[in-house]
């Protein structure tokens, strides 16, 4: 089945070799042998269910699409992330840096380095995606987060997916591995910089959505993934935003300051202990 009206995916399902080959109807439905009305729903992950797959017959309990890994791909990406991590008990943070940015989806990377210094100061442990469109931002993120935080570039899909299953929690601008992740059924908290979320937005099932009118800080982000830690998590590792984060920071030489602030009395007890 193709829930797209994009020649690719109707030349992917009319080549499949599958008795059923269903598709939108249009310009490019010359490969199916079952044709569908154009959705009505707005939300893709709407139309999917009760659009697409309920006249197929396929009625079901509500389903989203969902990805499947090998035990070995699991492992695989597992022992890959734990290796770059360093030794802790915190949630590991997934943060795709990218996004269109021709369509003035991709956040500054300035936010994502900031992001992922608040992040860590509140015990989690982050790592960042980036993919073959961000290689633009791959020396400057290196300069700006050193070896504190694991830096990622995988161009293998299946690869990539694998490490991406390993987190506790994905970040990303509205993209991709968004959806990616939540096909991973990895909870994902997803930056819309633009006021469409009602129609490529994941379901709340999924994900939670951050969107601004007056544009996303990251306060914003580090709020949301804060409240999904907490659920996800039997004690909140991650304190109130608000009161402890690096909120109105102008730079990331600040943030980094507030950062040792907050570890350094915690490493003078170990010192002690020891």
């Amino acid at each position: 089945v193709s829930g797209s009206s994009a020649a690719l995916g109707s030349f992917i399902v009319g080549f499949s070799g599958a008795r059923f080959r269903a598709g939108i109807e249009g310009r490019w439905d010359r490969w199916f042998n079952i044709r569908l009305s154009r959705p009505s729903a707005v939300n893709k992950y709407a139309a999917l269910h009760d659009e697409l797959l309920a006249p197929l017959g396929l009625r079901s309990a509500k389903r989203f699409p969902a990805i499947m890994l090998t035990p070995a791909e699991i492992a695989e990406g597992s022992e890959r992330i734990a290796a770059m991590l360093p030794d802790g008990h915190g949630p590991i943070v997934g943060i795709f840096v990218g996004g269109r940015k021709s369509r003035g989806k991709r956040w500054p990377s300035a936010n994502f380095v900031e992001l992922a210094t608040g992040l860590r100061a509140h015990h989690a442990r982050p790592i960042v995606f980036v993919g073959p469109e961000e290689m633009d931002l791959l020396s400057d993120l290196r300069f700006a987060l050193a070896d504190r935080v694991p830096l990622v570039f995988e161009p293998d899909i299946r690869k990539f997916a694998s490490a991406v299953a390993s987190c506790d929690l994905f970040v990303a601008c509205d993209s991709g591995p968004v959806h990616l992740a939540c096909a991973l059924r990895v909870r994902t908290v997803a930056v819309f910089l633009k006021n469409n979320f009602d129609r490529w937005g994941p379901p709340p099932e999924l994900a939670s959505i951050v969107y601004r009118d007056a544009g996303v800080k990251v306060v914003d982000v580090l709020e949301a993934c804060r409240a999904q830690l907490n659920g996800l998590w039997p004690q909140p590792l991650v304190e109130k935003i608000a009161n402890r984060s690096c909120q109105g920071i102008g730079t990331m030489k600040t943030c980094r300051r507030a950062w040792l602030r907050h570890r350094l009395p915690r490493r003078r007890l170990e010192q002690i202990a020891d």
